[in-house]
């Protein structure tokens, strides 16, 4: 594979990545509040209105997050998060919310894989393009995943916070930054909170491994002894204070009230199940897009992967496959054992991300390794053979893209399944428009000095933006009417048609 190729692919999978982006951000544009966006920036709104004082904003964060803490959940930096909604400015620019998922989900992206790769090259942009598009495109569900705050900053934003952590700690130049980031998403979700807990401790063990136990002559890098010591001692800071923010997530007094509402699993059995959930999900999601990504890596991984070491060349390869398996299994785990089910959808999106780059990862050390070996015995690939038959490869891998990019466009029950693409369809029938400009309408109606207010029904319902099982109902004891009541500092809503 040449450098040249290497850098038109570069660039042919910057400029997709780009145009799939285009549609991603229009929509956002129409995107307006739900649910729990209302319920937990009440304060915020209030403050600002009133004040337009960002230190009056963030003393009324403040508050939500006390009181939360003691009353409903734990995860107090989300909550934080969840009060900062950009509607509190103004419902119209809520839209900034997808602009900032977007963005930091693609730092954490670029910064974990060029931290993986060593570099910045036309390599890395092939990786780090390619796992943004298929992530992108065909998470679980797009509305969690990028245009509800609430339900997305609290999974997809916290999982973007936790690849860059790992990007740092791979590149083990900073530390203070690293802990702040452990702590907060400690704080966060106890998905990504136990996930990045874990992986860390896992790299100490490893790093323990290394330094004490294996041999000097099995290391993958020559490092002196006191500077891998320090390295150790800094990691196990940098755990510690991520599961200072863990526990002090978990032992919250809200988490018991919020307990007392749903049915839990004994530890044991959340866990025996959470493997069955992994294999479960493992099945259904290395799908068509799923394997041809991972056929269209193989030949730049294979490229890159000349004279280069293993990452773990201490653990045997089934064993990386069995830890990986593992990890993703127990993102399933405090779900299982706090709700006795796998949980909503963003917490999917959550858990495919992850499953994806796990498989990216496993791809990465197998080739490595098979290229190692394939030197190490003088077998070599001729390279006019790799010439000929490269650009037939990489052919038949986009024709199965194309074959599926067909299937979810053309059948009309199949376009919602691509983000960009249902938001295509969205925006060119105008459906988005019509949607916002009937939000416009309500937002007006709930300004007023009113205490009790008539909504219409608004029967537009544009993918990916909007969710039916997301909006207010018209029963002022629904928890969605109310969130929306408190916010507007309304006695009741009707909704007619």
């Amino acid at each position: 594979m040449t450098n040249e190729f290497l850098n038109k692919s570069g660039k042919l999978l910057t400029i997709l990545l780009t145009l799939s982006l285009i549609p991603m951000l229009v929509i956002a544009i129409y995107a307006r509040p739900f649910v729990d966006d209302y319920g937990y920036s009440t304060r915020t709104h209030d403050a600002w209105q009133s004040t337009h004082s960002i230190i009056a904003v963030l003393g009324a964060m403040g508050k939500e997050v006390v009181e939360a803490y003691h009353t409903w959940q734990g995860s107090f930096s989300a909550i934080a998060i969840f009060s900062l909604q950009p509607g509190i400015i103004s419902e119209r620019v809520y839209g900034l919310s997808t602009l900032i998922l977007v963005a930091l989900f693609l730092l954490g992206n670029y910064l974990f894989i060029t931290a993986l790769f060593k570099e910045k090259s036309s390599l890395t942009t092939v990786v780090f393009a390619s796992i943004s598009i298929l992530l992108m495109q065909t998470l679980p569900h797009a509305i969690q995943g990028f245009y509800w705050w609430n339900g997305s900053s609290y999974y997809t934003l916290f999982y973007s916070l936790m690849l860059i952590q790992w990007g740092m700690l791979i590149r083990q130049k900073r530390f203070i930054l690293p802990c702040i980031l452990g702590f907060f998403i400690g704080g966060g979700n106890l998905v990504t909170g136990l996930l990045n807990l874990e992986i860390m401790a896992l790299a100490i063990i490893y790093s323990a491994l290394k330094i004490w136990v294996v041999p000097k002559k099995h290391h993958a890098e020559d490092i002196p002894a006191a500077t891998s010591i320090k390295r150790f001692i800094k990691l196990t800071i940098i755990t510690a204070i991520s599961a200072a923010g863990f526990i002090i997530n978990v032992l919250a007094p809200g988490n018991q009230v919020r307990a007392a509402e749903s049915v839990s699993r004994p530890v044991l059995e959340a866990i025996g199940v959470s493997f069955l959930d992994a294999f479960a999900y493992l099945n259904e999601w290395l799908n068509l897009p799923v394997i041809m990504f991972l056929l269209l890596l193989l030949p730049f991984l294979w490229h890159y992967a000349k004279d280069k070491k293993s990452l773990t060349p201490e653990i045997p390869v089934f064993i990386l496959f069995i830890i990986a398996f593992c990890l993703f299994a127990s993102t399933f785990t405090p779900t299982e054992y706090s709700m006795s089910e796998v949980g909503p959808r963003r917490i999917q999106n959550v858990r495919y991300y992850t499953f994806v780059v796990f498989l990216m990862l496993l791809e990465l050390e197998s080739v490595i390794r098979t290229r190692a070996l394939f030197e190490s015995k003088g077998i070599a690939i001729n390279p006019d053979l790799t010439k000929t038959y490269l650009t037939r490869y990489l052919l038949i891998v986009i024709a199965g893209l194309t074959i599926f990019l067909g299937v979810n466009t053309i059948p009309k029950e199949n376009r919602d399944n691509i983000t960009s693409i249902s938001a295509t369809r969205t925006l060119l029938i105008g459906e988005a428009k019509r949607y916002a400009d009937a939000r416009n309408e309500w937002t007006n109606i709930l300004l007023s000095d009113d205490k009790e207010v008539t909504l219409n029904v608004i029967n537009e319902q544009p993918k990916p933006i909007y969710y039916s099982e997301f909006d207010i109902t018209g029963d002022p004891d629904n928890y969605r009417d109310e969130s929306m009541c408190k916010y507007y500092h309304k006695d009741r809503i009707y909704l007619v048609k």
